[in-house]
C-alpha cells in the first residue's frame, strides 16, 4: 500500500499542482488538482485488483470540459485533437478545415473513476496515425489506458507505473509510447506494437513533468531534480546534465532538426536553448518584458524556424503565448493566448495547439490569429465576494455573474424555476456578512486568523471565502479542498470535501442553509447545521441551459438542460470504459421539480421524496440506476462524414443493454424521422449487426435508437454526404412536399374562469399564414382549423388521427395549439378542449401521451407549436397575462430523438404568456406572423426560412414585444438537420 497524501506525490508535486491551476491572483484558475491529502494510494503492481466503485456517480456533461485541460494531443496531419481534463474525460474533436470554424467533438473517452481525485486526467498524447488515444493521471492502479480513437474502447491498461503520470509523449513513427511520472518514479517506455515495457528508468530525485522525442529518435525528458536528460534510439541513457539542482525543469521540445533543445522553467520566467549533443547552454531566450509568471510550457513550429512558449505569464488580465523567431534566439514578442494559465504546446501542421486552464484550447498561426478556438461553457466563478454573491432572506433565488464576479449578471429563481438575464441587483438580495466576527487574513491567503488566532487549514491549502451567520455566532469557511464551520471562539463545527476551490459563500438570513460558489462552475445548496449537500445549480454559460439536481439524481431543468448532467457508470472491470447516460434518459422517474422545491423547505431530501410521492399518489421507489440503465447502441460503419450513392446504405452498429434487458426493437431514423414504424428486432441485446436503410439522394443523418421494455437509448446518429449527381436548383411542383396542419386555439371555453382574449384568433391568423405558403416551398397545403366551440376532444383526436392518415415521408406535418395546458401532479401535460376540466383532466383532456402518439409515428418532418396556458386571472395595462404549465417536460421529451418533433413553445417552465389588444394575437403568434407572412425571419435573405432562422427571430421579437417578459423557446432534435418550412 502506497504512503497517502502529501508523499504520493511530493512535497513539492503539491506546490507544483497548485502553480500551474493557479495563473495569477485572481485573473487565472485556481485548482490545485485536490490532492486530496486523506486520498489513499492504489495497491501495489502484484495486488489483486478490486473492481471499480459500481454506485453510479452524477456528472456535468456540458459538451466541453468542466475542468482544466493539463495536456492535449494532434495526430501528424493535424486533422485530430484529443483533450485531457481534471474533469476525468478525454475528448476527441475533429479540427475544422476553414478559419474561425468549429471543433467538433468526435468522441468522449471515459476511463473507470472513483470519488474524490480518482480518475482525474493529467496526461493525453494522440499517436501520430490517429489510431490510438493514451490518458493517464491519478489513478488508483498508477494506469496508462489506451484508447481505440474510433471506437472509444480500452484496447490495453498499463498499470503500476507507481505514481501519477504528468506527461505522455508518442515517438514520430509511432513506435513507442514514452510517460513521465509524479513522486520520482521517472520514466517508463513501451513498445506500441504488442504494449510492451521497454524502458524503465527510476533514478529521479523528483517528480517529471517533460519528455520529447526527436527526428533520430532519441527521447528527451526533463525534471525538478534539475537534470536533463537524453536517451539513445536504443532507449539507453546516454546524457545526464544538471542544468542545476532542485531546479523545477517543466516543459522541454526538441527542434525538428534535433539540433537543439528548449526547456521551459516552472516559477521563473526563463526559457533555455541547449545543444542537442552535448547538453550544453546555448542561450536564454528574451525576456524582456516580462515580469511575472512563467513560460513553463514549450514548443517548436513544425520547419523549427520559431519556438512558443506559454504558462502563467499575461498581460492585461490575460495570459499571452511568447514566441521568438531565428530559431529560438530572436526577440520576443507576445500573442494571444486563453484566458487562464497555457498548460500545453504542440505544433500542428504550420500552426500550434493550445491547452488551457480555462478549460479552452485551440490553434493559433505565426501571426498570433485564431485559426479555431473553443472556450470555456462553465460559469466562471472566481471573486464571488460581496455584491458579486447576493442571495434572498429565504435562499431561493440567487445573482452572480457568469464570468470573473458580476460579469454576465443572472438571477436564478428556483420557486419560480427561472433563471433571468442582465438581472440588475435588487435590494432584497443581500451580500454575505463578513466581518461581524474578527476574522483576517483568508482572502486568497494560507494563514487566515480569528480574534489574531490562527485557523489551521490543510497542508498547502488557500482560503478563499467567509461567511458569518445571522446570528454571529458561528462563520463558513471555504478553500480549495474543503467547506468547514467554525463556532465564534474557533472550534471546527463540522468539515465537508467539496468538487472543487470554493470561490463564494452566503447565508440566507431567514433559513438555516448555506449557498456555495465552486470551481466547477456550480451553486450548492447544503444544509447550515452540518454542511450535508442539498442542491446543486449549472448554468450553461454560453447557451444559459440550466439544471438543478439533488444528490440522489432528482433534477429540474430548463428545455434541453437535461442533458447537462448524467449518471457515469463504471463497467465491472477496469479494462473496460464507463458508460454515460444522460439523465433524461429516466426522465419520467427523475425529473421532479416538485422534489426540487420541496428540498430546501425541508433541508432533508429523503423527507422531501416522501411527502412529494404522499401528495402526487406515486410509489416510493429505490433509486437503482443499474437496473434500469438503457441499451447502448453505435453506429461502427459508415463513419460521419462518409459519402455515398444509390438508394440504401448498409448500417453496421454494435448493440449492448447494461441492465441485462431484451432489446425489444431498433428505430432507425433518416433525417430524425422512423422509416419503419415497427423497427427492427435484434437477435440479442450484445449484437453486432447490419441494417439496410433506404435513402433519398441528398445529404442525410442517419440515426439508430435501442429500447428495452423499460428505457430507451441515446440516438447514435452520423451524417452522410450524397456522392451522386446534384440535382438543380429548380425544384418543379409534383417534387415538391405538401404540408398538412391541425391548427387549434380555444378561446371561449365553457368554463367562463378559463376563457381568454386572443387564443382562437391565434389560431386563424397561423392558419392563414401557412395556407400563404401554398405554390412556394409547398405544392399544397391542408389544414384542418379546430377553433372555440369546434375544438372538442372529439375533433382534435380525430385531427391527430388524420394527421396520421395523410403525412408521407415527402411531407410536412404541423401542430398549432393555443388555449389551456395543465401539468398535473405526476408532471404529465394535458391541453384542453372547449369542454375541458382541469379538475377532471382525465376524462375532459387531451393528453399528452396521444399527442405524443401520433407525432412519433408521423413519417415526414413534424413541427410543434404550442401556447399552452391558463389564466392567471390578473388584468395590467389592458394586457391579459397568461400564466403557462409547465412546459420544460413537454419541450424536453417532444423533443428527444426517439420523437423527433420540432418544438417552439410560447415560453419557458413557467414562464407567463402575453396578450395584447395592441396586436390583437399572443406575443408569440404576433412574432410567429410576422416571421412568416412578412418575412422577417429569413434572416439570411436568400428566400427560404429555415427552423434556426425561425426560432432566432421569434426569440428575439418577443422579448422585445414583451420588455423581456416572455422568452420563447424552440428545440431541434440532434438527429434532425436544420431545414427550410416557409
Amino acid at each position: 500500500m502506497k504512503k497517502v497524501g502529501a508523499q504520493r506525490m511530493g512535497m513539492e508535486a503539491m506546490e507544483r499542482m497548485q502553480g500551474r491551476g493557479l495563473a495569477h491572483f485572481r485573473s487565472g484558475l485556481a485548482g490545485m488538482i485536490g490532492l486530496a491529502v486523506t486520498a489513499m494510494g492504489a495497491a501495489g503492481a502484484g495486488a489483486a485488483e478490486k473492481p471499480p466503485p459500481q454506485s453510479p456517480q452524477l456528472r456535468i456533461e456540458a459538451g466541453m470540459h468542466t475542468a482544466l485541460i493539463r495536456r492535449i494531443g494532434v495526430d501528424a496531419k493535424c486533422r485530430i485533437i484529443a483533450t485531457g481534463s481534471e474533469d476525468k474525460t478525454v475528448r476527441i474533436w475533429e479540427i475544422p478545415r476553414e478559419r474561425g470554424g468549429k471543433a467538433r467533438l468526435l468522441r468522449k473517452l471515459r476511463p473507470p473513476i472513483g470519488p474524490g481525485n480518482d480518475g482525474k486526467i493529467y496526461a493525453v498524447a494522440m499517436s501520430p496515425d490517429g489510431r490510438w488515444v493514451v490518458a493517464g493521471g491519478w489513478d488508483p492502479y498508477d494506469a496508462v489506458y489506451v484508447f481505440d480513437a474510433h471506437t472509444g474502447r480500452i484496447h490495453k491498461r498499463l498499470k503500476g507505473l507507481g505514481n501519477v503520470i504528468n506527461q505522455l509523449t508518442f515517438s514520430h513513427d509511432g513506435r513507442f509510447l514514452a510517460a513521465v511520472l509524479g513522486g520520482g518514479k521517472g520514466l517508463r517506455v513501451w513498445e506500441t506494437r504488442r504494449w510492451n515495457l521497454v524502458k524503465v528508468d527510476t533514478g529521479y530525485a523528483a517528480q517529471g513533468y517533460g519528455a520529447d522525442w526527436g527526428p533520430d529518435g532519441r527521447l528527451y525528458a526533463t525534471a525538478y531534480d534539475g537534470y536533463l536528460r537524453r536517451y539513445s534510439p536504443s532507449l539507453k541513457l546516454e546524457a545526464k546534465k544538471l542544468i542545476k539542482k532542485n531546479r523545477r525543469l517543466f516543459g522541454v521540445a526538441v527542434n525538428p532538426k534535433g539540433d537543439r533543445i528548449a526547456v521551459g522553467i516552472d516559477d521563473e520566467q526563463a526559457v533555455e536553448l541547449y545543444d542537442a549533443r552535448t547538453l550544453k547552454l546555448i542561450a536564454k531566450t528574451d525576456m524582456k518584458g516580462v515580469k511575472n509568471g512563467d513560460l513553463a510550457s514549450v514548443a517548436w513550429s513544425a520547419d523549427g524556424e520559431r519556438l512558443y512558449a506559454g504558462g502563467q505569464y499575461g498581460t492585461r488580465g490575460i495570459t499571452v503565448v511568447r514566441v521568438w523567431d531565428r530559431r529560438g534566439e530572436g526577440p520576443g514578442r507576445d500573442l494571444v493566448g486563453p484566458l487562464s494559465t497555457v498548460m500545453h504546446l504542440l505544433p500542428c501542421g504550420d500552426k500550434v495547439a493550445i491547452g488551457g486552464a480555462d478549460p479552452a484550447f485551440g490553434l493559433i498561426d505565426a501571426r498570433g490569429e485564431k485559426f479555431f478556438w473553443e472556450s470555456s461553457v462553465k460559469p466562471d466563478m472566481r471573486n464571488k465576494l460581496r455584491k458579486h454573491f447576493t442571495v434572498s432572506p429565504d435562499g431561493f433565488q440567487v445573482r452572480f455573474g457568469l464570468r470573473y464576479a458580476s460579469k454576465v449578471p443572472v438571477l436564478f429563481d428556483l420557486s419560480s424555476e427561472q433563471l433571468i438575464e442582465d438581472a440588475e441587483p435588487l435590494p432584497s438580495l443581500h451580500p454575505a456578512d463578513l466581518t461581524s466576527l474578527k476574522i483576517t487574513d483568508w482572502e486568497d491567503r494560507r494563514n487566515p486568523k480569528l480574534d489574531g488566532k490562527p485557523i489551521k487549514l490543510k497542508l498547502h491549502e488557500t482560503a478563499r471565502s467567509i461567511a458569518v451567520t445571522p446570528d454571529k455566532q458561528r462563520f463558513i469557511l471555504g478553500g480549495d479542498w474543503s467547506l468547514r464551520a467554525y463556532d465564534r471562539s474557533g472550534k471546527k463545527l463540522w468539515e465537508r470535501q467539496v468538487p472543487g476551490v470554493v470561490w463564494g459563500i452566503n447565508i440566507p438570513r431567514e433559513a438555516p442553509i448555506l449557498i456555495a460558489a465552486y470551481d466547477d462552475g456550480t451553486i450548492r445548496w447544503h444544509r447550515l447545521s452540518d454542511g450535508k449537500e442539498l442542491l446543486a445549480l449549472f448554468v450553461h454559460a454560453r447557451d444559459k441551459r440550466w439544471v438543478v439536481w439533488t444528490p440522489k439524481g432528482y433534477y429540474t431543468a430548463s428545455p434541453g438542460g437535461e442533458g447537462l448532467i448524467g449518471w457515469h457508470v463504471n463497467r465491472k472491470t477496469w479494462d473496460e470504459a464507463a458508460d454515460f447516460f444522460p439523465v433524461g434518459q429516466f426522465h419520467k422517474r427523475f425529473y421532479r421539480p416538485d422534489i426540487i422545491r420541496l428540498v430546501l423547505e425541508t433541508r432533508d431530501e429523503d423527507k422531501a421524496v416522501e411527502i412529494a410521492n404522499r401528495e402526487s399518489r406515486r410509489r416510493n421507489e429505490e433509486e437503482n440506476i443499474r437496473e434500469t440503465l438503457p441499451p447502448i447502441i453505435k453506429i461502427l460503419s459508415p463513419v460521419h462524414g462518409a459519402t455515398f450513392t444509390g438508394k440504401q446504405v448498409t448500417v453496421e452498429y454494435d448493440l449492448r443493454s447494461p441492465s441485462g434487458q431484451e432489446v425489444t426493437k431498433i428505430d432507425v431514423l433518416v433525417d430524425g424521422r422512423p422509416i419503419n414504424s415497427k423497427g427492427w428486432v435484434p437477435e440479442s441485446a450484445e449484437v453486432s449487426g447490419r441494417i439496410a436503410v433506404p435513402v433519398p439522394a441528398r445529404d442525410v443523418s442517419i440515426a439508430l435508437v435501442a429500447h428495452t421494455r423499460f428505457a430507451t437509448s441515446e440516438a447514435f446518429s452520423v451524417k452522410l454526404k450524397w456522392g451522386g449527381q446534384k440535382r438543380g436548383v429548380s425544384v418543379p411542383d409534383y417534387l415538391k412536399p405538401k404540408l398538412y396542419a391541425l391548427v387549434i386555439g380555444v378561446s371561449k371555453y365553457k368554463r367562463k374562469a378559463l376563457r381568454l382574449n386572443y387564443a382562437a384568433k391565434d389560431a386563424k391568423d397561423f392558419a392563414a399564414a401557412l395556407r400563404s405558403q401554398e405554390g412556394g416551398l409547398y405544392r399544397a397545403v391542408d389544414i384542418r382549423l379546430l377553433t372555440d366551440e369546434d375544438a372538442t376532444e372529439d375533433n382534435i383526436l380525430d385531427g391527430l388521427a388524420w394527421l396520421e392518415e395523410e403525412v408521407s415521408n415527402k411531407d410536412v406535418g404541423v401542430l398549432f395549439m393555443s388555449g389551456h395546458g395543465v401539468t398535473d401532479r405526476k408532471q404529465r401535460f394535458y391541453y384542453l378542449p372547449v369542454d375541458g376540466d382541469p379538475k377532471r383532466l382525465k376524462a375532459t383532456g387531451i393528453k399528452q401521451s396521444d399527442i405524443q402518439d401520433t407525432l412519433r409515428g408521423l413519417p415526414g418532418k413534424i413541427l410543434m407549436f404550442i401556447d399552452a396556458c391558463h389564466s392567471a386571472g390578473s388584468l395590467r395595462g389592458g394586457e391579459k397575462t397568461r400564466g403557462a404549465a409547465n412546459m420544460t417536460a413537454v419541450l424536453n421529451e417532444m423533443a428527444s430523438a426517439e420523437n423527433g418533433v420540432v418544438m417552439f413553445s410560447s415560453s419557458t417552465g413557467r414562464e407567463l404568456s402575453v396578450e395584447s389588444p395592441r396586436w390583437e394575437n399572443g406575443a408569440f403568434t404576433e412574432a410567429l406572423i410576422e416571421g412568416l407572412v412578412d418575412g422577417k425571419a429569413d434572416i439570411s435573405q436568400d428566400g427560404a426560412i429555415s427552423v434556426k432562422e425561425l426560432d432566432y427571430w421569434i426569440s428575439e421579437r418577443v422579448k422585445q414585444l414583451t420588455d423581456k417578459q416572455q422568452h420563447p423557446v424552440s428545440r431541434l432534435p440532434d438527429t434532425v438537420p436544420d431545414f427550410p418550412i416557409a
